[in-house]
C-alpha cells in the first residue's frame, strides 16, 4: 500500500468518524428519527465535537502513537485514567475508571458493567493498526473491549474493528467487509436482556443486510430496519453494529451516505454514523468525505485530527517494516534449514 493511500485511508476512517459523529450529536436526544425528518447538514454554526465516541478514537490513537507498537488494555489504561474527560463518560465507564484506579486489571475493569454500546464506539483505530488483518484486529479489539464492557458489547467492538482492518485493504469492497462482519461473528445463541430475541450474533447481523439489500435509499431504509432490527435499548450494541452495517450497506459504502444514513436512523445516533462514516472512510478514503459536512469543520480540528492520522501512519508503517523483517528472517531460516 502506498504511503498516500495508507494516509487517505487512516484519515478518511479518523475524520469520517468525526464528521459523523458532529451531524449525529444533536440528533441522539430525540430517539426517534420521525421527530427530526431529514437532517443532511450541521444542525449548528459551530459542530459540537466534544462527544465521548470522538474522545474514545483520540484515546486509542493516542496510545497506539505513544507505545509504537501493539497496545494492551494496560496501555490504553494509562492514556485513559490521564487524558479522558470524567465528566464525559457514560456511567458504566466511570465504574471501569474507578475500578482501574483502584488496583483491578485493566483487562477485567469491564467484566460486571452492564452492556451498552460503549466498548464499539471509539474502536476503529484497533483496526487501522491491524490494517489488512481482520484476524488480529478481532483478537485485540476483544481483548481491549474488556477494559470497558463484557460479552456482547466486546464481540460488538471486535467484529467492528475486523471490519475496518478489511476495510484498510487497497482492494476492498462493500461486500468483503460485509463478508468480514459475518465471518467473525458467532453462530452461537446469544444471552441478551431482551428475551424475545432468539437469533444468534451472526443471524442478526444477517438479517440486517438482506433488509438493506432491497434499499438504495437511507431514508427509505429506515422504517423497515427500526421495525425489526431495534433491540431492547438503543444503546444495545448489537443494535448499534447491525443498524451500522445496514446503512453502510444501504449506501454502498459511499462515506455521504453512510453519515447521513446513520445519523438519521435515529436510535443511538451520534454512534452510528460515526461508526459508519469511520468505516466508509476507510473504505474509500478521505477525499470521499462528504465536502459540505468538512467544509464547515474549523481549521483547527481538522489539523488536529489530521495529525493523529499522520501519527497512526507512522505506527501502521513501523510495525509493518518490523514485520516484513521477521518474515525475511523466517524466510531465511527455512532456506538454511532445507540447505
Amino acid at each position: 500500500m502506498s504511503e498516500n493511500l495508507l494516509f487517505s485511508k487512516v484519515y478518511g476512517c479518523i475524520f469520517g468518524s468525526v464528521v459523523g459523529n458532529a451531524l449525529g450529536v444533536p440528533l441522539e436526544e430525540f430517539g426517534d428519527y420521525r421527530l427530526y425528518g431529514r437532517v443532511t447538514d450541521f444542525v449548528k454554526d459551530i459542530p459540537e465535537m466534544c462527544d465521548d465516541d470522538v474522545e474514545y478514537l483520540e484515546l486509542y490513537c493516542k496510545a497506539y502513537i505513544e507505545k509504537g507498537s501493539r497496545i494492551s488494555p494496560e496501555d490504553m489504561a494509562r492514556v485513559w485514567t490521564r487524558d479522558a474527560f470524567y465528566g464525559n463518560m457514560f456511567y458504566c465507564l466511570q465504574t471501569s475508571m474507578e475500578l482501574v484506579k483502584n488496583g483491578v486489571p485493566a483487562r477485567y475493569s469491564g467484566v460486571g458493567n452492564c452492556v451498552t454500546g460503549s466498548a464499539i464506539m471509539g474502536i476503529a483505530p484497533v483496526g487501522l493498526f491491524h490494517a489488512c488483518n481482520p484476524a488480529d484486529a478481532y483478537i485485540d479489539a476483544l481483548d481491549l473491549s474488556f477494559m470497558h464492557q463484557r460479552g456482547l458489547d466486546a464481540e460488538a467492538a471486535a467484529v467492528y474493528a475486523a471490519c475496518t482492518a478489511e476495510a484498510m485493504k487497497p482492494r476492498a469492497t462493500v461486500s468483503s467487509v460485509l463478508d468480514t462482519a459475518i465471518e467473525f461473528s458467532s453462530d452461537t445463541p446469544m444471552i441478551i436482556f431482551d428475551t424475545s430475541v432468539k437469533e444468534t450474533f451472526r443471524g442478526t447481523i444477517g438479517k440486517a443486510l438482506d433488509i438493506a439489500a432491497k434499499y438504495t435509499d437511507v431514508f427509505e431504509a429506515r422504517p423497515e430496519l427500526i421495525e425489526k432490527c431495534t433491540q431492547w435499548h438503543q444503546l444495545d450494541p448489537l443494535e448499534v453494529l447491525t443498524l451500522t452495517l445496514a446503512m453502510f450497506k444501504v449506501a454502498d459504502g459511499d462515506p455521504t451516505n453512510a453519515i447521513i444514513g446513520g445519523a438519521n436512523i435515529g436510535r443511538d445516533a451520534d454512534t452510528i454514523p460515526s461508526l459508519a462514516g469511520a468505516l466508509a472512510g476507510a473504505l474509500n478514503g478521505y477525499q470521499k468525505l462528504p465536502k459540505h459536512l468538512v467544509q464547515r469543520m474549523s481549521e483547527h480540528t481538522k489539523g488536529k485530527y489530521e495529525a493523529l492520522a499522520k501519527g497512526m501512519c507512522r505506527v501502521i508503517s513501523s510495525n509493518a517494516d518490523v514485520l516484513e523483517e521477521q518474515m525475511h528472517e523466517y524466510r531465511e531460516f527455512q532456506k538454511e534449514a532445507v540447505r
